[in-house]
């Protein structure tokens, strides 16, 4: 189904990176996208503090690793 809202990514003020490493993780605990890992210790997965991270939050961005209901790991957004 389709929407006459354009989402932030249509946009251009959100973006994903990696998803495969840093998934979203639903409150019931469903990973997506299939076959997704979220490993906070591996090399380029996102968690606070990260680099990364850490860059866009000091631009105004925000990241969907802090949102409360899911974590959107690799998802950053401007709003």
């Amino acid at each position: 189904e389709g929407t006459n809202k354009l989402s932030l990514h249509s946009l251009g003020r959100a973006i994903d990176i990696n998803p495969l490493q840093n998934p979203v993780i639903y409150a019931d605990g469903t990973i997506a996208p299939a076959g997704a890992r979220y490993d906070p210790d591996k090399e380029g997965t996102f968690r606070k503090g990260h680099p990364i991270v850490e860059e866009f939050l000091k631009l105004g961005w925000h990241w969907g690793g802090n949102f409360a209901h899911l974590k959107d790991y690799h998802h950053f957004e401007k709003t």
